[in-house]
């Protein structure tokens, strides 16, 4: 590079690159050369990308009878002309559309294709862009607007009018592989005009030593070169290390952790693309208030998503009352809240109804209004003021900058005046965050060591050390990926980019030639299999050396969980015994206090013991998850007030059953689904209402199945439905509550559970040392009458019937008597005395209940992976540690 600064004049010189980071890397160079000429002023010298320079080639015009557009500006023209245009009908990303015909726009203008041709093929979507570009081009005219696609053209027309003053005359143009026939056409008539054009390429490096190797997996390989890099920068701090990835938008946050882990540091490593806008949480809370203000009803995912971000007023000292509220908004099974209920359900939370009712007073006077973009504006900032974002904390420095940022688009977002007619508050709010999402956001950062870089971002630059990542055959060369509305056929023929496999090659061509001469010391790496097919290194990188990965030098790396994990003896401490709930110090009397929870309490303590003790002592349970219609809850309470309520019309007698016909069986349960319904006092939106009558219609068919099988069974009668007991099991006194309890033909009483799930629950593991459904067994032991049977009745479409045991046969089907048990696959053998069976439960349930009053929790799920995968509470005892 030093060619570049030799006999270079600032005063009639500028330098022009291909891309941002190479003009600001030149500047850096041109500063620190200045420093090692013992200078301590200079005159700086005009480096910039080649679009910044026609733009200020432009603004130097004599000529201002134009207009000259910006990006934005000219999308929303091309995205009105799509609305209104006869093509219309089916469209629906607009904004989609709006950018590849601006894309394709500015390649025909750029490669100097005839629009002409344009009209020799017979395809709707190039016909469509086609009548875009004509309503775009007349537009312009009639406006007096001039678009960013022709101001080449432009310059040379005011170039040749002799309307245009440019006082540096040597024009340098550093790292360019591919120029435009467009921008050869302009930089031709300029030389003709008395400028002076040189091309400079930084790239002189000779290689010295070049290498590849495989990898595994993506994981794999973004991690060994993680590990280089670090042995590469703890040996030398001061090197320039540089990382060039084809796929960096697909892998950029794969390779930020990563890096991360390997180099806890600060100011270690720099990945130069950014993110829309759009995908920070202080913006998006932005975009969210905007939109809530003005609307009327909140849904239960943005009413979450508002109690939860710390960027609105009093999110750090409303915190805890906010998370109650978010319990208490997923307790009412509503997806959807007015402003008014809404407001009403975060009572206790002064600060943000304040900051609320703020912002709906502030849209009163708007909410039907249109304005232009310029007049939204300030509405949008006092609506953001009103709520206090971006909250009270402080913000970290990428933050700080996200605001700033987001303030300055707000303010390009009033240029829109010049192309826009009034908009509605949907209409502007729809197109500032096309906006958002469009811009892309890097933060400012401190000069790094290692970079991080995009194929195209990393032309003209050197490196002290260079890695090429994902350098397979199918990558690189990258696949074509032609303008959608142009012709492929007529891309080809002018050789725009991307347009054909060929031309990926030839750019492919390129850019590694560039790369090999970039720096002295050049590693490059591919996945050797994806998606059951083998890889091989791309055949442009096949003629250097490969080697193995062992032959890398690598600083040694230790995972976060394995960090953990080696550390674990220093903080070790099993906590499996809690306090007993009842001791000599406490005043409370274990024979008349009932403990909250019933039989769930021994379900919890067989199913894992720290489950039972964090839900039935310390109150700790999942988050309701409202949904629309039923849930599996709502659906089988459901079902039980209904048969509940149809076997008190029948007084529990079969015998009514059967003398009902299946219209009069219809007919009643019709009547009793409805007052179910009813009593169940669900959420009586529109969508709700919908959703209910169907599942009305599908409980009706179940329901008459159910009980016409209720009919084929050998005669019985229902003593009790829906029935509530106090029982004692050793120290423990409980509540339990029976569907319903059948007195057979011979005089016995069996205890029929309903289950209306899809998972079946099996008798057999009541004989098992830690049974998961308890409950009938339970109240067998303890109930002042003898029950001779224990049955489930599964009321659901999966299945339909009854399982479970009698002391005696009973010709139920699904129902086996003790004798007919198998006894394999059972921790307690069963026995063929009802009895001796009745004791073995007793014994059971009188352990775990014992286990649980002395305070037994330990982490210890009966099924690893059944058990804890219906479990909510996973994160609390951490039971995948645990495991480990």
């Amino acid at each position: 590079m030093h060619t570049l600064w030799q006999n270079l004049s600032p005063e009639t010189t500028v330098v022009i690159t291909p891309n941002n980071r190479l003009a600001l890397e030149l500047r850096e160079q041109y500063d620190n050369k200045q420093k090692e000429m013992g200078k301590t002023t200079w005159q700086s010298v005009l480096i910039m990308p080649l679009a910044s320079w026609l733009l200020h080639i432009s603004n130097n015009s004599a000529n201002k009878q134009v207009i000259l557009l910006n990006a934005n500006q000219e999308l929303f023209i091309w995205q009105q002309i799509i609305t209104t245009s006869n093509y219309n009908n089916g469209l629906t990303d607009l904004s989609w559309l709006a950018q590849n015909a601006k894309q394709a726009w500015d390649l025909l203008h750029k490669w100097q294709l005839p629009f002409s041709q344009l009209a020799n093929f017979d395809i709707e979507i190039t016909a469509a862009f086609l009548e875009w570009s004509e309503k775009f081009k007349s537009y312009c005219e009639e406006k007096g607007f001039f678009d960013t696609a022709r101001l080449p053209n432009l310059l040379i027309q005011n170039l040749k009018e002799k309307s245009l003053d440019i006082q540096l005359k040597t024009w340098v143009l550093v790292g360019f592989d591919q120029i435009p026939p467009q921008i050869k056409t302009f930089l031709t008539t300029f030389t003709e005009h008395g400028y002076q054009v040189n091309f400079i390429d930084p790239n002189q490096k000779n290689v010295l030593d070049a290498k590849y190797i495989g990898c595994i997996d993506n994981t794999e390989e973004i991690l060994t070169m993680a590990r280089w890099a670090r042995a590469i920068w703890v040996n030398n701090p001061q090197c320039n290390i540089g990382c060039i990835a084809p796929k960096l938008n697909l892998l950029r946050d794969q390779i930020e952790r990563i890096f991360s882990e390997v180099f806890p540091e600060k100011n270690t490593f720099n990945i130069s693309l950014g993110k829309p806008l759009t995908s920070f949480p202080i913006i998006q809370t932005a975009l969210k208030l905007i939109h809530l203000s003005f609307s009327n009803t909140i849904s239960l995912t943005n009413a979450l998503d508002l109690l939860r971000t710390p960027f609105i007023a009093g999110a750090e000292t409303e915190i805890f009352t906010r998370a109650q509220c978010e319990k208490t908004l997923r307790s009412t099974k509503q997806l959807k809240f007015t402003r008014t209920k809404f407001l009403g359900y975060v009572g206790e939370n002064a600060i943000l109804i304040n900051a609320l009712e703020k912002t709906f007073a502030i849209t009163t006077s708007h909410r039907q209004k249109s304005y232009l973009p310029s007049q939204w504006v300030p509405i949008f900032f006092a609506l953001l003021q009103a709520c206090g974002w971006p909250g009270e904390r402080n913000l970290s420095s990428t933050e700080y900058q996200l605001v700033q940022r987001l303030q300055e688009l707000l303010q390009e977002f009033t240029t829109l005046d010049l192309v826009s007619s009034n908009l509605s508050f949907s209409e502007a709010r729809e197109l500032l965050t096309l906006q958002l999402h469009k811009t892309i956001f890097q933060p400012e950062h401190k000069p790094t060591p290692i970079n991080i870089l995009g194929v195209l971002e990393a032309a003209g630059l050197n490196f002290d050390h260079l890695w090429l990542l994902g350098m397979d055959q199918g990558t690189w060369p990258s696949a074509p990926k032609p303008n959608p509305l142009l012709p492929v056929q007529l891309q080809k023929k002018y050789n725009l980019p991307h347009a054909s496999a060929e031309q990926e090659l030839e750019f492919a061509k390129t850019l590694t030639a560039r790369f090999l001469r970039s720096s002295d010391t050049i590693v490059c790496s591919y996945v050797t299999s994806a998606d059951e097919r083998e890889l091989k290194i791309s055949p442009l990188l096949a003629n250097i050396k490969e080697i193995k990965n062992e032959e890398l030098d690598l600083s040694p790396f230790i995972s976060r969980l394995e960090k953990i994990y080696a550390a674990r003896d220093l903080e070790t401490y099993i906590a499996d015994q809690a306090p007993p709930v009842f001791t000599e110090n406490t005043f409370i009397d274990k024979k008349t206090t009932k403990l909250r929870g019933g039989s769930k309490i021994l379900k919890l303590q067989a199913l894992c013991p720290f489950r039972a003790f964090v839900e039935c002592r310390l109150g700790a349970e999942k988050l309701d998850e409202p949904q629309l219609g039923l849930s599996k809850i709502d659906r089988g309470t459901l079902i039980h007030a209904i048969l509940e309520k149809i076997w008190q019309t029948l007084n529990g007698e079969q015998k009514q059953l059967c003398q009902l016909d299946d219209p009069a069986l219809e007919q009643l349960i019709s009547t009793k689904t409805l007052e179910s319904l009813t009593a169940l006092q669900l959420p009586t939106t529109q969508e709700n209402k919908n959703l209910l009558q169907l599942e009305e219609t599908c409980l009706q068919k179940l329901l008459q199945n159910w009980l016409k099988s209720e009919k084929q069974r050998p005669p019985f009668l229902i003593t009790n439905t829906e029935q509530s007991t106090n029982i004692e099991l050793g120290n423990m006194q409980l509540t339990l509550r029976l569907d319903r309890i059948d007195r057979l033909a011979d005089g016995s009483l069996v205890i029929i559970d309903y289950k209306t799930g899809k998972n079946l629950t099996n008798y057999k593991d009541w004989f098992n040392e830690r049974p998961e459904d308890p409950q009938l067994p339970l109240y067998c032991i303890t109930a002042q009458e003898p029950i001779s049977g224990l049955i489930f009745a599964h009321v659901n479409l999966h299945k339909m019937g009854f399982s479970g045991i009698t002391a005696n046969s009973q010709e139920i089907d699904g129902v086996k008597s003790l004798d007919q048990l198998p006894k394999r696959d059972c921790d307690l053998a069963p026995t063929a005395d009802w009895n001796e069976m009745r004791n073995i439960w007793r014994n059971t349930l009188e352990k775990l209940a014992e286990d649980f009053l002395s305070g037994q929790a330990q982490v210890d799920p009966k099924n690893k992976e059944k058990t804890c995968e219906r479990c909510g509470l996973r994160t609390l005892c951490r039971v995948e540690n645990f495991i480990i």
